[in-house]
């Protein structure tokens, strides 16, 4: 990145289905926006289009703030404080900017007002949709506010909200928790703890999920008949007109409009309940861990790193080097990206996505105790986390500390996200001597070793002696035979023997019992 972000760190964006412009919230809390910015949905004081990110104007009501999160709506932005306060700026022509002015836009941050519905409330989450806004306040309190033409806000009527109001929770809502919420064209969704979701505005293209493609003005449940029987929903988005959840188990459903393959389920049939996305091709296996929903197209972000995308594509938003729409899940290409680079996020806007690529957090190497030393061979053992991407353990070992011998790890290759034993077993190795070794993970970020462990190998059980009490042995004693016989007196009922061992290391079993070198 240059620019205002040059050496920043991304920690949030927010992409427009709209107009397309996109803001970026850094770590040290720098603020930036770019694209179209017709009615200042940059913030950074004017409406010339920015090809570059710009700042977003903090000498105003964002002075001293902390921005916590960040959404963009057609022509509009909103944004989150630590404080609990809420900004918006750009298009005002359906009261989104919730400052009671109506149809003022505005260039730069203003607060949204706190008079009403929202005084004395902190709210933690927010979602910008085309021309409306939810907010979801740390009591339960759900608000909304902005263009109301088909019951977009949830408070039964289509009075436009210059300010916040509440979304009504006496029907479908009583009694539930929200702890999740997206904004669509003109329609809302809402996720609530106990893995329901309930869906109001329009419902032309099936978006409610309510088995019915008409509007409505108070949140109506979406359908758990069918794919979502059983299911926790635990994350959601919307698209224009179309929506995403994925489930507990890794299920991915989709329902509303479908006529350019949005819902991933091998069709461009709509569907006022949730389908399943297809996980046949490149989901096959993979663990979802975000869903975006653009336009009309979306988005999945798998643990592994790799990025899926579906629907749409007239301008490459799919990111698979083409611009054929897709109705199942195609693999976003990484060709573009840093070496070792993995996706970690990913939106999608109205017509193009975008993504943040990281390499992969580096792994934690453990070198443990080696185990089953003897004379020629030892199990060399590690411990190894591979913070959930794919790493390769090798060990290292050799006679000093430059090691010299590098051999592959059992397993091999590791991706969970908990510390896994890994072992190696050694043979061929000089007797009586001190090895050191090391257990060396790697992946995307680098390599990481463990620390340096020795072992000392035991030396070969030669004996030095073997007595006979009575009798003769035959042949006489060799310290490298390994099988005699002894010859006594008829009379003979006993005989001792009576092994010495050539090193204190060593031991004699007789009858697989051990007993003490010189014991008769």
């Amino acid at each position: 990145m240059s620019g205002v972000l040059a050496g920043k760190t991304i920690v949030a964006t927010a992409m427009s289905n709209g107009y397309s412009h996109n803001l970026a919230l850094a770590s040290d809390g720098t603020l930036a926006a770019w694209g179209y910015n017709t009615s200042g949905a940059l913030g950074s004081g004017g409406t010339v289009i920015a090809t570059a990110p710009v700042l977003v104007s903090r000498t105003g009501v964002l002075a001293g703030k902390t921005v916590m999160a960040v959404a963009a709506g057609y022509e509009h932005s909103l944004a989150l404080c630590s404080d609990g306060t809420l900004a918006a700026w750009g298009s005002d022509f359906y009261g989104q900017l919730g400052n009671s002015s109506g149809n003022n836009s505005s260039s730069v941050p203003v607060l949204v007002d706190r008079t009403g519905v929202l005084a004395g409330k902190t709210v933690m989450a927010i979602a910008a949709g085309n021309s409306h806004n939810l907010a979801l306040c740390e009591d339960g309190t759900l608000a909304a506010w902005g263009d109301n033409a088909y019951g977009t806000l949830g408070n039964n009527s289509t009075t436009i909200g210059y300010v916040p109001v509440l979304v009504d929770r006496t029907g479908v809502l009583a009694g539930k928790t929200v702890i999740g919420i997206a904004a669509g064209n003109s329609h809302s969704l809402a996720l609530c703890s106990d893995g329901t979701m309930a869906a109001w505005g329009t419902g032309s293209g099936g978006q409610l999920g309510n088995a019915s493609t008409s509007d409505s003005y108070v949140p109506v449940l979406v359908d758990r008949t069918g794919a979502l029987s059983g299911k926790t929903v635990t994350a959601i988005a919307t698209g224009n007109s179309h929506n995403l959840a994925l489930c507990a188990d890794g299920t991915l459903v989709a329902w509303g409009n479908n006529s350019i393959g949005q819902l991933g389920n091998n069709s461009t049939t709509n569907s006022n309940v949730p389908v399943v996305v297809d996980r046949s091709g490149v989901l096959a296996g993979k663990t979802v861990l975000a869903v975006s929903a653009g336009a009309s197209h979306s988005l999945a972000v798998c643990a592994d790193g790799t990025l899926a995308a579906w629907g749409l594509n007239s301008n490459g938003q799919l990111g698979n080097n083409s611009t054929t729409q897709s109705n199942v899940p195609v693999a976003v290409t990484t060709s573009g990206l840093g070496t070792g680079a993995l996706f970690v996020s990913a939106g999608a806007g109205s017509t193009y996505s975008l993504a943040l690529a990281a390499a992969p957090p580096p792994p934690v190497a453990t070198t443990l105790a080696a185990t089953a030393v003897k004379d020629s061979g030892a199990t060399l053992n590690g411990s190894v986390y591979a913070n959930g991407f794919s790493t390769a353990v090798t060990f290292e070992y050799g006679l000093t500390t430059a090691y010299g011998n590098t051999v592959t790890a059992t397993p091999a290759t590791l991706t969970g996200v908990t510390a896994t034993a890994v072992s190696s077993i050694r043979s061929g190795l000089l007797s009586g001597a001190t090895y050191h070794y090391r257990v060396v993970a790697a992946n995307g970020s680098g390599t990481v070793t463990g620390e340096d462990m020795t072992f000392t190998t035991t030396t070969f059980a030669n004996l030095t002696g073997l007595s006979l009490s009575k009798g003769i042995l035959g042949p006489s004693f060799d310290s490298n035979r390994t099988s005699y016989a002894a010859t006594v007196p008829y009379a003979t009922s006993s005989i001792t023997v009576t092994p010495v061992t050539a090193y204190a290391t060593s031991t004699v079993k007789v009858n697989n019992v051990t007993v003490a070198s010189g014991s008769a």
